[in-house]
Formats: structure tokens, C-alpha cells, sequence
């Protein structure tokens, strides 16, 4: 039996300048007959209770032209906090929180959400040219009906506003404490986040919508880790099974069903694409003492794995992460007291000192040349939002101090161009 589309719904917000930008055009044409969906296909497998989604197969994706690489850092730098407030107690994870655009210096205004709003405005995200904004709202907690999740996309003026029609995206979700995390798709018209305990959800902005469900334990409990392909014509997923070992899903985004990649170690920690997109770089340390850093290579084809040889100093427990790329090399966290590293893939690793300690993972920048991350001490004070150059050079406050960062849990974005 069909069952109805998710919508794509579109409202005019306050804020909108006396000019239309030519992609708000696009937004505008492509949703004046109001709400609009499209549905999907399903991977095979048990599924848990779900509310209404899509139920017809998604168009075939159209060409898609791959953006240059070389892109510039803008002005903005767009973060998810409950308070910039000196005073301001540490956000913990769940509490409402809002959407804060900073600049050069550390001045900051609110853009998203209300103060004392019981929403959660998370998980900003660019568009890859920088001229839309999208975020994951969950809320209004404190009611007896379930939490909604939605997906928020705005454009992005060159003054720091949000502007044009805003288009909200509903999410359908089983209960579940993941939050809606936006990922733009390499030609800035489609997105993708995950469908909290259900799957992958997939949103063309000029079309409609389509659920890849998948049967995924880690899709109920924590934050899985999604990335478009280089050409954007599929999604890796890493999400986690109920023994806590890593699986590693291969999803096309024109439609059909998901498949696991096998081989990959259960231990892996993050993921990142090869510029070729003909493999998937995996990295990961161990969760117990005795567990050894790897970084492998996985054929998205095969499924065949290789490993990138380590330094032989490398031989300890190990946080390996991967939090940037710039072609085929990666930027590699070992660790919140350890140094950064490239690597590539032959195994050159070139170390990367920061002077200044990190209170977050950091988010390397649209240039690739600094990295985005919450430190604290001299001459900060408490925690601040900073931009450290690569090479050394002095960092660029991006926020007022304050100790509302908490436990982690703020996210933030960087204005690409």
C-alpha cells in the first residue's frame, strides 16, 4: 500500500534583502506548487516501527559536474552553542541550543532559534560554494508528543543573513537520540543525513526526497559518520553494530539498495573518500590497551583492503581520525594530546604542531590551510572558538570566551567561496 511522500515545505522568513540571489530563483521555481516528495528504495532487512515516508522510486540522478577543488575560506564562520555568554554554563548534550554566525575577532549574533527557545539548532553546514546555509533542528522538547527532527536550508548573504525562502525538510525518525546532521552532495542541490533509526535520507532541492532504510544499530544510539563520494553518486555510511564494532554501508544516491563493504577492521573510527572515489580511506586505534593505529584502504568495487604502512612509532593505543582531506592526503588526529599528521597514500606523513590544545575535534578549513576548533588557556582565557594556521602562524579568534562549549558537543561550519 503507498504511503505518502515526505514533504518539502517552504516559508518566507523576515529577513530577505531588496534583491533575489539567482539560487534563491532556483529554490522559488522549483517549489512554488507548494509541498513536494518523492520516495524510495529500500535495503533488505528487519526494520523498526517508522512513521509515514516515501514509497516511490527516486528519478535517475542527472549528470553531475564535479566543482574545482580549489576553494577559498569566506568571512563566516557559523556555530551551534547554547550561550556565547561569559557567564554561561557548559552546554551538555541534548539542551536546546542556537545558531550563532561570528566573524574575524570574535563578535558574534544570534542567527537561528531563540534564546530560551527549547529547540536544538545542530549541525550547521555550507553548501560547497557558500551561498546556502543548512542545519538539523530537534525540538520543541518538553512535550508529550514525539521530538520532531527537521532539515532547515536558507540561503546566505554576503552580509552574514540568512536569507530567501527557507525550505524545512521534515525527518522521519524512530525514537532516537541522533540528531539530524546535514551533508551537502558535491554540486550544492542535494543532501543527505541520517533518518534517526530508520536510514539515509536523501533530499534533492530541486525535486524531492527518498529513504534508504537500513537495518543499523548504531542508526538508534550515536552520531554515524556519512560522506558523499567525490562525484556524488554514493554515500559511505560507517555506523556502528550493537557490539560496538564498526560496518561500513555503500549507498547509491540515485536509487537502489545499500550494501556492506566487508573487510573493513571493526575498529575504525572515521572515514574519508580517495579523490578518485574509487576507495574509501579508513582509520581507527583500538578501543583497548594493546590496540594498534591502522589506516587502510577499502576498494568500493571489490571490497579488497590494503593497509597504509605507519610510522613504527605509532605502535601504541591510538585515536586515529581522519578530519580533512586535500586529495588523496589526509589530515590524521592520533590523539588530543598528540600531533597531527598528513598522510597520504604511500604512507609520507608529515607532522603538524599546534601550539594551542584542542577542547574540540577540530574542522579543517575550505582552503585547507587552518583548522577550526575550540581551545582554551592563555591568551583565550576559557574556551574560545579560534582558527590556528597550519603553518604556525598566529591564530584568528572566531568567538567570544566562554565555557558554554561543555562537553564537546557544539559543532561549526566554515564559510567556503
Amino acid at each position: 500500500m503507498e504511503q505518502p511522500s515526505i514533504p518539502i515545505c517552504e516559508e518566507r522568513i523576515s529577513r530577505h534583502p531588496p534583491f533575489v540571489l539567482a539560487f534563491v530563483a532556483i529554490i522559488v521555481v522549483a517549489l512554488t506548487t507548494g509541498c513536494v516528495g518523492r520516495s524510495s528504495p529500500q535495503a533488505t532487512g528487519t526494520h523498526p516501527a517508522s512513521p509515514s515516508i516515501p514509497s516511490e522510486a527516486p528519478s535517475p540522478s542527472r549528470a553531475i559536474v564535479r566543482p574545482s577543488m580549489a576553494r577559498r575560506n569566506g568571512e563566516w564562520v557559523v556555530i551551534s552553542v547554547s550561550s556565547l555568554d561569559p557567564d554561561a554554563r557548559p552546554m551538555s548534550r541534548g539542551k536546546p541550543a542556537n545558531l550563532f554566525v561570528t566573524e574575524p575577532g570574535g563578535s558574534a549574533r544570534l542567527l537561528a532559534g531563540a534564546k530560551g527557545d527549547s529547540t536544538l539548532e545542530t549541525c550547521p553546514a555550507f553548501s560547497p560554494d557558500g551561498s546556502m546555509l543548512a542545519y538539523g533542528q530537534t525540538g520543541p522538547y518538553g512535550q508529550t508528543r514525539p521530538v520532531e527532527k527537521t532539515l532547515v536550508v536558507s540561503g546566505f548573504s554576503s552580509a552574514g543573513e540568512l536569507v530567501g525562502p527557507t525550505t524545512r525538510i521534515p525527518v522521519p525518525a524512530a525514537r532516537s537520540f541522533v540528531r539530524p546532521c546535514p551533508v551537502w552532495a558535491p554540486d550544492g542541490r542535494r543532501l543527505a543525513t541520517i533518518a534517526p533509526g530508520l536510514g539515509v535520507m536523501i533530499v534533492d532541492l530541486d525535486g524531492g526526497t527518498h529513504l534508504v532504510r537500513l537495518d543499523a544499530y548504531g542508526l538508534h544510539e550515536e552520531d554515524p559518520t556519512l560522506r558523499w563520494s567525490p562525484d556524488g553518486s554514493h554515500l559511505a555510511l560507517l555506523v556502528s553494530t550493537s557490539q560496538s564494532h564498526e560496518t561500513l554501508w555503500l549507498i547509491p544516491a540515485g536509487g537502489g539498495a545499500a550494501h556492506l563493504l566487508p573487510g573493513i577492521d571493526p575498529d575504525t573510527n572515521s572515514i574519508a573518500w580517495t579523490a578518485d572515489g574509487g576507495s574509501i580511506v579508513a582509520a581507527g586505534g583500538g578501543c583497548c590497551p594493546g590496540g594498534r593505529p591502522f589506516v587502510e584502504v577499502v576498494d568500493v568495487t571489490t571490497g579488497d583492503t590494503h593497509e597504509i604502512p605507519l610510522p613504527g612509532t605509532w605502535d601504541t593505543l591510538g585515536y586515529e581520525a581522519l578530519i580533512g582531506s586535500e586529495g588523496d592526503r589526509f589530515l590524521l588526529m592520533r590523539g588530543w594530546d598528540r600531533p597531527l599528521s598528513w598522510i597520504d597514500l604511500q604512507g609520507n606523513v608529515t607532522p603538524v604542531k599546534l601550539e594551542h590544545p584542542m577542547a574540540t575535534v577540530p574542522t579543517l578549513s575550505p582552503d585547507g590551510q587552518q583548522l577550526l576548533y575550540v581551545t582554551y588557556g592563555q591568551p583565550f582565557g576559557a574556551q574560545t572558538l579560534v582558527a590556528v594556521p597550519l603553518d604556525g602562524d598566529s591564530p584568528t579568534r572566531y568567538s567570544p570566551s566562554t565555557d558554554a562549549y561543555g562537553d564537546n558537543y557544539a559543532t561549526y561550519t566554515w564559510q567556503p567561496r
